[in-house]
């Protein structure tokens, strides 16, 4: 302490002794500061406010990438299912023809387990079997439009595979203007993926 007495009495005493322009106290210590190391410093400053900058914005596009191939995959699921709902159910499906849309929807479905809630992928569960049922039942029909006199145990049997099939049809198409949509709109609605920062 007497040390740094007696060397603010010199400073102070002799004009030769002042400390130069760029020497400032800092806690109690002199500290040379030369302008050199101001650069330096401002410059350190700038690149590490670009650096943290920068970060932020790869943070940012990297959410937004993550975001968009979620959203890619839950349509994808959406859009096959639905896909497979038209096929089966309005257009001239052949029961022998192979059933690509619908062999897509179960494989598709089943990625719905990991990318959408319990509750959607066990409803769509529930598309897939009608969408199973009627393609199951539309092979019965066409074996038995081979057989030239049907019993009328047969025939019945047939009327009943038909009534099912028109009844699961129409339960289907329901579900694409009603319960499909609602149930993917909470996984497809998409917000702007900066007002989460």
């Amino acid at each position: 302490m007497a040390d740094l007495a007696n060397l603010a009495i010199t400073c102070t005493s002799s004009p030769s002794s002042v400390p130069a322009p760029d020497v400032y106290s800092i806690f109690g210590h002199l500290v040379t500061v030369k302008p050199s190391d101001i650069g330096t410093v401002t410059v350190a400053l700038a690149i590490g406010g670009m650096t943290v900058w920068i970060a932020n914005w790869q943070r940012r596009i990297a959410k937004e990438k993550v975001i968009s191939d979620l959203f890619e995959k839950r349509y994808a699921i959406y859009d096959v299912h639905l896909r497979a709902i038209i096929s089966v159910c309005i257009r001239n499906f052949d029961a022998e023809a192979p059933h690509d849309v619908v062999d897509d929807a179960i494989y598709l479905g089943e990625q719905a387990r990991f990318l959408l809630d319990r509750e959607t992928h066990l409803y769509l569960g529930t598309i897939r079997q009608r969408l199973f049922q009627i393609t199951v039942n539309r092979k019965r029909m066409e074996e038995m439009k081979s057989v030239s006199n049907l019993s009328k145990e047969y025939k019945d049997y047939k009327n009943s595979l038909f009534m099912e099939n028109q009844k699961f049809q129409m339960e289907l198409l329901k579900e694409i203007e009603g319960k499909l949509p609602n149930m993917f709109i909470k996984f497809l609605r998409i917000t702007d993926f900066r007002t989460n920062f």
